[in-house]
């Protein structure tokens, strides 16, 4: 198989690359120069995964996408990756909507037949009071009806979905993929490295919210063995969110990762919590995210306790950077 990745010098892109290659696929990455720049560690891990890295001056203009696809062999799968969940709402909404626009306009048009994944995040489902009285939330029959996105980076990965969504029906099929909290390998974002500072002088964070947690290393086995044997459909949107587990467990297990047992707990406020995970977190541990499609209820899903070893012994000879 032909793997493209936009955006694949990430925390994500990492497992993604290192999935595919290990399977023989080509595996073919398109970034920004400043990607590669400030991510030097999995830059690195991608190139020695065997992946093709093309650093390209745009990802969201039409004509250098369009000049790229031309020149290359079409992907039998284009993983949009390109996101961030900080910042403005003009580069949030470049990252998260106008990136995956012009990919997947460009592909459908001139790669008819491909399989178009776009990452996106449970973000979308902001508050879903309004939806539905029931305390089990599964994929909207139409999409995002009545949920109410209740921050930016919600909001632009929103705009994302109904972004992809506009090509759906015209040459090639398309998929979303609405993950939680992803653990594994590759983890660099400031919150891994503070829970591992906590955790290495042995003071437990307790809270009793609960995360949806997505492991990092199923979200492409995912795509391949389950979504590549579903033809008989042209989009889907996907929640992959197959624990929950509190915010208090999940560091009791980083610290047990480390061979350590905690001296101190440290009680963190829901109001803390919400500044540093957004409000989402509080809004969503009222809510359990599953899935309507049985494929992804049957699918074998890796144990949040590998999940999070991949994790802590990628930060322990990494320092959580990337």
């Amino acid at each position: 198989m032909r793997i493209l990745f936009v955006g694949g010098i990430g925390y994500l892109g990492l497992n993604g690359v290192e999935y595919h290659a290990r399977r023989g696929d080509y595996v073919a990455v398109v970034a920004l120069e400043r990607s590669i720049v400030r991510r030097p560690r999995i830059s690195e891990a991608v190139k020695n995964a065997g992946a093709d890295i093309d650093v390209l001056p745009s990802l969201a203009d039409e004509e250098v996408v369009v000049e790229y696809l031309s020149r290359t062999k079409c992907p039998d799968i284009v993983y949009l990756l390109v996101g961030k969940i900080r910042g403005g709402w003009r580069s949030l909404y470049e990252a998260n909507a106008v990136v995956p626009r012009t990919w997947t306009k460009a592909v459908t048009r001139l790669c008819r037949g491909s399989l178009v994944v776009y990452m996106s995040s449970t973000l979308v489902l902001g508050e879903p009071a309004q939806c539905s009285g029931v305390r089990v939330l599964v994929e909207e029959e139409e999409h995002l009806k009545c949920f109410r996105q209740v921050s930016l980076p919600g909001k632009s990965k929103a705009e994302g979905e109904k972004e992809v969504l506009k090509y759906c029906g015209i040459g090639s099929r398309i998929t979303i993929l609405r993950l939680g909290l992803v653990l594994g390998k590759g983890a660099y974002h400031t919150e891994w490295r503070r829970l591992l500072g906590l955790a290495q002088r042995r003071v437990l964070l307790s809270s009793n919210t609960r995360i949806h947690v997505t492991p990092a290393r199923d979200v492409f086995r995912f795509v391949r063995e389950a979504l590549s044997s579903q033809g008989d459909f042209e989009c889907l949107w996907i929640h992959l969110t197959p624990w929950r587990i509190s915010l208090g467990e999940l560091h009791r297990m980083i610290i047990a990762e480390l061979g350590k047992k905690h001296l101190i707990t440290l009680p963190v406020p829901s109001l803390l919590l919400a500044l540093l995970a957004g409000r989402e977190s509080i809004i969503h541990d009222k809510y359990e995210i599953k899935s309507r499609y049985k494929f992804v209820e049957e699918f074998e899903w890796t144990s949040p306790t590998v999940a999070v070893r991949e994790l802590v012994e990628w930060c322990a000879e990494n320092k959580c950077r990337p």
